[in-house]
C-alpha cells in the first residue's frame, strides 16, 4: 500500500510486487505483456455476447416463462449470473473487471454520506454501434487498463527500481489493433484469435493455444480462522467503522471462516482500504489532532 499510494485492491499486485523484487535481483529492465487482453480481446468475458446469441434462439415463450424468472429468483445455481445478465442491457451492468460489490451489496453496507456511482454513459455512447464485445473492450481500455493493470505494473515494478516497458501498447500496434474487425479477435470461442495465429508460426502450440491464465493469485487462502490480526484491521478501522455497516462486514468475515461462501476477494477490499487509510491518512489526522 505504501507504495501504491492509492486504494487498490488487486491481488495480483501483491504477486507482482515479489515478481519484480527477484527479477530486479538481475535485470533493469524487463518487458511485459499488459494492454494485449484488452486490444486483442483475451478476456473471456469478451465471449459472452456470442453465448447470448445462442441463448436468443431459444423459443420466446421458453425464455420469458422459464429462464427469466429463474434469473430473477432468490435461488443461487450454476450459470445464474449469465442469465441476469443475459435478461439486462450490458450497459446496466458492465462497469469492466473490477466490479467486486453489486449495488444491492454497497446500499446494505454503506451508511455514510449519499454517492453517486460511476457513469460510463459517456464511454458507452462513444461506441454505442459497435457490438457487445467491442464496447466491453472500450470499457476497459479506458478504466481498467489505466487505473487497474498499467498502474500496478509501473507501481510494483518501480518499487523495486525495475523500468517496466509495455510493447503491446506502442502507439503503431494499438493504433492497428483499435481497427481489427471482431472476427480477427474471436472465432470458434476463441480469444485473440488474430495474436494467437501469429504465436502459431513462433511458438509452441502449447504456449500458442494454452487456455486464458491471467495471474492468479490463492487470495481465498490467505484469509482464515486464524488471521485474526487481519480482521482486526478491518473491522477496527475507524473510517470502516463510521461509514460502513459494521454488522453486514462481519457476516462477511463469520460466512468466510465458516466456509459458508468464499468472501476473500471482498475481505482483501476492506482489508486493502483500512490498510491504506491508516497509512495515508489515519496518522495525517492523528497529528492534526495533537
Amino acid at each position: 500500500m505504501w507504495h501504491f499510494d492509492e486504494p487498490v485492491a488487486d491481488p495480483s499486485a501483491a504477486a507482482l510486487y515479489f515478481v519484480a523484487r527477484e527479477a530486479r535481483k538481475k535485470v533493469k529492465v524487463v518487458m511485459s505483456g499488459e494492454g494485449a487482453d484488452e486490444l486483442f480481446g483475451g478476456y473471456n468475458i469478451y465471449l459472452e455476447s456470442y453465448a447470448r446469441r445462442r441463448l436468443a434462439l431459444v423459443p420466446k415463450i421458453i425464455r420469458e416463462n422459464i429462464l427469466r424468472p429463474l434469473a430473477e429468483s432468490k435461488y443461487s445455481f450454476r450459470g445464474k449470473n449469465f442469465l441476469v445478465r443475459f435478461f439486462s442491457y450490458l450497459e446496466d451492468w458492465y462497469i469492466g473487471n473490477a466490479n467486486i460489490f453489486t449495488p444491492r451489496e454497497v446500499e446494505n453496507m454503506w451508511k455514510g454520506d449519499t454517492y453517486e456511482r460511476m457513469s460510463l454513459a459517456p464511454l458507452y455512447k462513444k461506441v454505442s454501434d459497435r457490438d457487445d464485445s467491442e464496447k466491453m473492450q472500450y470499457i476497459d481500455i479506458n478504466t481498467w487498463l489505466p487505473g487497474d493493470i498499467l498502474a500496478k505494473a509501473d507501481k510494483m515494478t518501480m518499487a523495486h527500481s525495475l523500468e517496466l516497458r509495455v510493447p503491446f501498447l506502442d502507439r503503431n500496434v494499438s493504433d492497428f489493433a483499435r481497427r481489427l474487425p471482431p472476427k480477427l479477435k474471436w472465432k470458434n470461442y476463441t480469444t485473440k484469435y488474430l495474436l494467437r495465429s501469429v504465436a502459431d508460426t513462433l511458438l509452441t502450440p502449447a504456449i500458442a493455444r494454452r487456455k486464458k491464465l491471467g495471474f492468479p493469485t490463492p487470495v481465498g487462502k490467505w484469509f482464515d480462522a486464524s488471521q485474526k490480526e487481519l480482521y482486526r484491521s478491518i473491522v477496527e478501522n475507524t473510517y470502516i467503522r463510521e461509514h460502513f455497516n459494521m454488522s453486514v462486514v462481519q457476516k462477511l468475515i463469520d460466512d468466510h471462516i465458516s466456509g459458508r461462501k468464499n468472501n476473500a476477494r471482498k475481505i482483501y477490499l476492506f482489508l486493502l482500504f483500512a490498510l491504506w487509510y491508516d497509512i495515508f491518512i489515519g496518522e495525517t489526522m492523528k497529528v492534526g489532532k495533537e
